[in-house]
């Protein structure tokens, strides 16, 4: 049997899953390169590398191929 629900209820599910996902957005501990905790700890944030708005690592501005080839950061939002 098909769940239904009423508007109200349809409502509450929406917002309740949009405040989930700002609430966990801003939970995320990023610097000014881009690297996040998950990166610092697995020694990915080094000197000179910076990680791109869509999750491109880049070293001294360039894009670094076995970086992005081994990259395996499961909490970076691409």
């Amino acid at each position: 049997m098909p769940v239904s629900y009423s508007c109200g209820e349809l409502i509450m599910i929406v917002i309740g899953f949009i405040l989930t996902v700002v609430l966990l957005l801003s939970n995320r501990d990023v610097d000014e390169a881009g690297m996040d905790s998950y990166d610092r700890k697995w020694a990915i944030a080094k000197e000179g590398y910076t990680r791109g708005a869509l999750g491109t690592i880049y070293k001294d501005g360039e894009y670094d191929v076995w970086a992005n080839m081994f990259d395996h950061n499961p909490y970076h939002v691409y």
